[in-house]
């Protein structure tokens, strides 16, 4: 459902997609340890994603009127979340770089991986309340429309809920069939 064939007629432009080849067995295999260390859902998360490509990258705009809209996502590659996981297991290893330069990391810390939203402008990593399987499902509900993850922390932390009112309508207008109460 990420990435759908629309047309300019509906607003769309400049759809861009880098979508990655399947990771192979030997390269999931590589980090088995690693997997087989993490909480289960992650692990399994993190499987399922590889299997489907070992990385993600994808934008668009959507102009409505004399709104633009972006979105996107940019899921890095299999051996650098895993690779830096193993490596650093401690540290916050990029995961998802968004349209507006705001990043998802994650650490494992006591076998439970922990996603974190890094505010470029702020530098602060906010503790994400969701885990690596809702973070994707949600992610493929409103197409990486911008500003969803922020959306998504409101109830956790001090997030306005203009600025969540502000993503729920331009979900509501982009992505009509998108479940807005998941947000």
């Amino acid at each position: 459902m990420l990435i759908e064939s629309r047309s300019e007629k509906m607003g769309f432009q400049n759809v861009l997609d880098d979508i990655g080849a399947p990771a192979d067995g030997g390269d999931l295999a590589q980090y088995g340890p690693l997997l087989d260390s993490l909480d289960a859902a992650s692990a399994n998360a993190l499987r399922g994603l590889y299997r489907q490509n070992r990385s993600f990258k994808f934008s668009f705009e959507h102009v409505m009127g004399v709104k633009v809209r972006f979105g996107g996502a940019n899921l890095f590659d299999l051996r650098s979340v895993l690779g830096g996981l193993n490596a650093l297991p401690d540290d916050f290893v990029p995961f998802d770089r968004t349209p507006d330069d705001n990043m998802v990391v994650v650490a494992a810390r006591s076998g439970e991986l922990t996603l974190f939203y890094n505010d470029s402008g702020t530098d602060d990593f906010a503790p994400m309340q969701v885990d690596l399987a809702q973070y994707l499902r949600l992610l493929d509900e409103c197409r990486g429309l911008l500003n969803w993850q922020v959306a998504s922390m409101h109830r956790a932390q001090a997030i306005s809920s203009e600025a969540r009112d502000a993503f729920l309508e331009d979900l509501r207008s982009v992505f009509p069939d998108a479940d807005h109460r998941l947000f």
